[in-house]
């Protein structure tokens, strides 16, 4: 028994410094970003409010991130609006919240510098626009909505411009098989719209709450590993492309109940409201569709992959809504530039593609 002992408090020992000397190494050679997000018990995450830190992209590329005191990958807001200003909120997923890139190389930032010329704002009759950037990694229909209501009296838009990622915001919008509800969701119930709260809470998060002390860097490497090879399925991927899929049909119903409530919202505040989509790497790109198909055994000739834009504007234009497809303005501008939206790395845009998409923005609502 001596001896037994002996041997578990040695190895006990050991395995303690180990993992003391590779959290260590984690603190002093970053190789993956900081924690930027926290639980939220009504929008499932937000930004840590005041956070600053690294986010290491794909590339390699450690990139300076501070969220602001609202909890936003942006400057500090002001309260404080005058009639000479035209404010614009931006909400989105990562793509849009963009810690991959500089800050001032997000969409909603080159938006703002884009329409602060004079040619522009002597057309909008205005001394500045601002363009708040409301982005927050892993939201949705559901979660934009949400947060809508709760920032659209605080900030006062003008404009209110839904930025949908359409792979994920489609797919995450499903509503469980379940009772457990983890994400915020909404449903239809006998053709309404009803708003099925979180009533659980992953484990993941209840115990790196509890002990966030713990080797956190490890905590953090070893949660996204596993998020990682989880999160990506063949019906979470592919089926969104599916020319008849009769859920993906049903969850096309629920966004477009998400955003005529949200076009009223707007407008019962005042406020103009669009949607402008971003597109999926492997809309744009052979390599990536080549890829998608060979690790999800996709047959191409089942898929159509223009059909999330098509379903979302035949969604809108069910509910009187302005919305953008992206999709050929974004291929004219990649053959324009001769740039990728994205590195072969990463689905996400990095700087050329945010650059793009609000050039896109300036193009159909404040030239044409």
């Amino acid at each position: 028994m001596g001896n037994f002992k002996s041997i578990f408090l040695s190895v006990s020992i050991s395995v303690l410094l180990f993992l003391a000397m590779l959290e260590t190494s984690l603190h002093l050679f970053p190789v993956i970003s900081d924690q930027f997000g926290e639980w939220d018990d009504e929008l499932w995450i937000h930004h840590i409010a005041n956070k600053s830190g690294i986010y290491v992209n794909c590339l390699g590329e450690r990139i300076k991130v501070k969220i602001n005191s609202d909890g936003f990958r942006d400057y500090e807001f002001s309260l404080k609006k005058d009639d000479s200003i035209l404010r614009i909120l931006m909400f989105g997923d990562s793509f849009i919240a963009s810690l991959m890139s500089p800050q001032n190389e997000t969409a909603p930032k080159y938006l703002e510098r884009f329409l602060n010329t004079p040619k522009i704002l002597n057309k909008l009759n205005c001394s500045r626009v601002e363009v708040y950037n409301l982005g927050v990694s892993g939201y949705s229909f559901s979660t934009y909505f949400l947060l809508l209501n709760k920032t659209i009296k605080k900030y006062k838009p003008d404009i209110v411009i839904f930025n949908p990622f359409l792979g994920n915001d489609i797919t995450q919008t499903i509503p469980p098989k379940t009772n457990i509800t983890t994400y915020p969701v909404f449903d239809l119930i006998n053709g309404s719209l009803t708003y099925k709260k979180i009533n659980s809470k992953p484990f993941i998060y209840s115990f790196r709450e509890k002990f966030w002390f713990l080797f956190p860097k490890i905590q953090l490497l070893i949660y996204r590993t596993v998020r990682s090879l989880l999160s990506k399925s063949k019906t979470e991927s592919l089926k969104i492309y599916e020319k008849n899929n009769e859920e993906i049909s049903k969850t096309w119903e629920i966004i477009g109940k998400i955003l005529n409530a949200s076009k009223e919202l707007c407008a019962e505040h005042n406020a103009s409201f669009y949607v402008f989509s971003l597109t999926q790497p492997e809309q744009l790109y052979k390599d990536w569709r080549e890829k998608v198909l060979e690790k999800y055994h996709g047959d191409a000739s089942q898929l159509d992959f223009t059909k999330p834009d098509k379903d979302l504007l035949r969604t809108c234009r069910k509910y009187n809504i302005t919305c953008f497809s992206t999709l050929d303005d974004i291929k004219k501008l990649v053959a324009k530039y001769k740039r990728r939206t994205t590195p072969l790395c990463d689905g996400h845009y990095y700087s050329h593609g945010n650059k793009m998409h609000a050039q896109i923005i300036v193009k159909y609502l404040f030239e044409s």
